[in-house]
């Protein structure tokens, strides 16, 4: 009998909290982020039951050590590639400075909280590792009774193909979906940007987002390769 999909993440889950667990203790990661928080001392209180006092050295050292390993308003630099900038009319210059400008102004923007994430991240990889997650989130507005268009990958979609066998109707404009958008392969420019149009028009707003994830709720696959890439799997909780 074969294992269920469940069976099988909850071993290889479980496979990745041991790994996680020797390397935490081979690095001590415990042990350092009590010595950054102060807790430093074999025994707290004396033989007469008076605490001890403790000069916590590291904390500052680090907060010391971060402004020559971070520069809080870095700016980045985008590059087209040499065989691209060779064709005559092209625009890829253009394109990549407006996507340069585009990337630092998020980084400089509050909402995205870059500063933030990275700076707490880099301060973690002290002790640990530092993890952050990139990402993108929209709020689209609800258009009540609006039905989903019918998705090529659906049997059920009424194409030149499937149409007589199953005794479907099809539009004058086969496969068009109910947007009037191809929904083939060689969908046209004009479906497209009909399609954006569309998603703008509902968009209530949208955000580039950098999200500090503490180490203790990062799990890597046995694999435990350097390279993320190069891993089975990688998640967070």
């Amino acid at each position: 009998m074969n294992e269920s999909s469940l069976d099988v993440w909850v071993k290889r889950v479980k496979a990745a909290k041991d790994l996680n667990e020797r390397w935490e203790q081979e690095n001590r990661v415990r042990e350092c982020f009590s010595y950054y928080k102060g807790e430093q001392l074999v025994e707290r209180f004396d033989e007469f039951g008076n605490r001890r006092a403790q000069i916590n050295k590291i904390h500052p050292e680090v907060r010391n050590n971060l402004p020559s390993l971070y520069y809080y308003r870095p700016f980045l630099r985008l590059t087209a590639a040499p065989e691209m900038t060779d064709e005559p009319g092209t625009q890829i210059s253009e394109d990549t400075q407006l996507l340069q400008d585009t990337v630092n102004h998020l980084v400089r923007d509050p909402k995205t909280m870059f500063r933030a994430s990275t700076f707490l991240a880099l301060k973690e990889a002290h002790w640990s590792m530092g993890v952050v997650e990139i990402g993108y989130d929209a709020n689209f507005v609800d258009v009540p009774g609006a039905e989903k268009p019918p998705l090529k990958e659906k049997e059920e979609t009424p194409t030149e193909a499937n149409a007589k066998e199953q005794g479907v109707e099809v539009p004058a404009e086969v496969g068009k979906d109910a947007l009037g958008l191809s929904v083939d392969a060689g969908s046209d420019d004009a479906s497209i940007l009909a399609e954006v149009s569309k998603l703008k028009g509902s968009l209530a707003s949208e955000r580039f987002f950098v999200k500090h994830i503490p180490a203790k709720r990062v799990l890597v696959s046995i694999s435990n390769m350097p390279i993320l890439e190069n891993n089975d799997w990688i998640g967070y909780y």
